[in-house]
C-alpha cells in the first residue's frame, strides 16, 4: 500500500497485483517517469530508464543511496552533516515532496522530489516509491 500523496502520476506505475515489493518494483522498472524504488536501508532496488538516464551509471541496484544520490546543500553552513532527503523520509515513514539540488552525471540540478512509502500489510515502510523531475519540465509543464 502505497501511503496516500495528493500528487497526479502518470498511468502505468500501479503494481501488477497484490501491491507486493517485486511488482512494484516491475512498475518502477516498466514506467515511463523518472522513478525508483529503494529499501528503508537506502538500497536502490529499481529504476526506469529515464532514472537511469538522469542518474547516470552510479544508479545501480543494490548499491546505497550514498554512491548515487548526491544532494547539495548550497545554503547550509555545514552541508557535511546534512542528511538527504531519502534518509529524512526513510527515517520518519511520511511521505516526502520537495525541490532540492542533486547532483546529474557531473553538475548540479535542481529537481522536484516526491517520495512515498510503501507499506507492508501491518502499516510498517519497507520501501519507498521516489519520483524526480528536474526543474525546468515542471516549469514548462504549466
Amino acid at each position: 500500500m502505497v501511503r496516500q500523496l495528493r500528487i497526479p502520476l502518470q498511468a502505468g506505475i500501479e503494481p501488477r497485483a497484490g501491491g507486493q515489493l517485486a511488482e512494484w518494483a516491475h512498475a518502477v522498472r516498466t514506467s515511463p517517469q523518472a522513478c525508483l524504488l529503494t529499501g528503508i536501508d537506502g538500497a536502490l532496488i529499481a529504476l526506469s530508464e529515464e532514472a537511469r538516464r538522469l542518474l547516470g551509471p552510479t544508479a545501480r541496484p543494490g548499491l546505497p543511496h550514498a554512491h548515487w544520490w548526491q544532494e547539495r546543500f548550497p545554503h547550509s553552513s555545514t552541508p557535511e552533516r546534512e542528511q538527504s532527503l531519502l534518509s529524512r523520509t526513510a527515517a520518519s515513514g511520511a511521505p516526502a515532496h520537495s525541490v532540492i539540488q542533486l547532483l546529474l552525471g557531473e553538475k548540479a540540478a535542481m529537481v522536484q522530489v516526491i517520495i512515498a512509502p510503501l507499506e507492508d500489510d501491518i502499516g510498517v515502510a519497507e520501501a519507498l516509491l521516489v519520483f524526480i523531475r528536474p526543474v525546468h519540465e515542471v516549469a514548462t509543464a504549466r
